[in-house]
This record gives structure tokens, C-alpha cells and sequence, in this order.
């Protein structure tokens, strides 16, 4: 596909899930120097992410790693149940349409665990935006909707809302 590439650079199916043409940093504050970061909360808190696209999956780590996030990469839903049972994770950014067990099954799942791991919040990151999929994404027990390619602002504001800490 046109703007895509596989391994190698040679085509593929593979989507970056950053909006074309969008910064991975964002713009610096009026006046210079970079101030803009200074505005926003203080993230703190481990993230799952749950994609099952070795490219996305690598482009949202590097995305929270800028942020000053950990995180790490589940490649389907089995996979990503058996993290949160085993890890801390503040979050949780859950691709729906993936192998094994989708991210709909998975969320429902984890829904359904006892204690803080039931209740960790579950972003849907998805390519799926029409009518009707943040419904679906907020009725299988996700707790918002990001829809690909992200945009950094929205993905940032997001984080902002699940992982950060006011300044003291």
C-alpha cells in the first residue's frame, strides 16, 4: 500500500498509527524553548500496550517512552490478560481487531478480574472509526477511544487524564 512499508522499507501491509503529517513531539511553546511540556501534568505509571502490528506496536512504545512512560507490548489479547494478571500497569492501549483473542474479549475479561486489575483503565486504540465502534469499544468496559492514525495531541491529552500527577 502507498506509504506503508514492511520489513526492510519493501511494502506491506503495515499502518503507522500517527496521523501523516503530525509531529511525534509537540510544537514548542511560543517565545521558544521548549516550554510547552512544562504546561502539562507529570506522567508517571507503567502502560500495556496491547497490538498485535509489530510496527504500531513499536511506534506507541517509542511515543510513551518520549513521554517518560515504561511500557510494554502484548501482541493480543491472551497475551495482554495474562500481563495485567502478572504486572502493575497504570493503563492499558488495546488494538480491537487482533489474533487469539481480540481486544472487545479481552477488555471483557479483565473486566471481570478481582481487584485493582479488573478496573485498570482500557484505552481502545483502533483503525475502526465509524459510527457505532466507540460505542462498541465503551460497551465491551473500555474507558475511552482513540481512533488511528493518533494524533499526538489527543494521544497526549489521554495520557494526561489516566497518568498524571498535578504538580506539587
Amino acid at each position: 500500500a502507498a506509504g506503508s512499508a514492511g520489513p526492510g522499507g519493501r511494502g506491506g501491509s503495515a499502518k503507522s498509527c500517527l496521523r501523516p503529517g503530525a509531529s511525534k513531539r509537540p510544537p514548542p511553546a511560543p517565545g521558544g524553548g521548549g516550554e510547552a511540556r512544562s504546561e502539562q501534568p507529570r506522567l508517571e505509571g507503567r502502560v500495556l500496550v496491547v497490538e498485535d502490528n509489530l510496527v504500531n506496536g513499536k511506534l506507541v512504545l517509542r511515543m510513551l517512552e518520549r513521554e517518560g512512560l515504561e511500557a510494554d507490548r502484548a501482541k493480543d489479547g491472551r497475551e495482554a490478560l495474562e500481563m495485567v494478571q502478572a504486572g502493575a500497569y497504570a493503563l492499558v492501549l488495546m488494538d480491537c481487531e487482533m489474533p487469539e483473542r481480540d481486544g472487545f474479549e479481552a477488555t471483557r475479561r479483565l473486566r471481570n478480574l478481582e481487584g485493582p486489575v479488573g478496573r485498570v483503565p482500557i484505552v481502545a486504540m483502533t483503525a475502526h472509526a465509524l459510527g457505532g465502534d466507540e460505542e462498541r469499544c465503551l460497551s465491551a468496559g473500555m474507558d475511552a477511544y482513540l481512533a488511528k492514525p493518533v494524533d499526538f495531541e489527543a494521544f497526549r491529552a489521554m495520557l494526561g487524564r489516566y497518568l498524571g500527577v498535578p504538580a506539587a
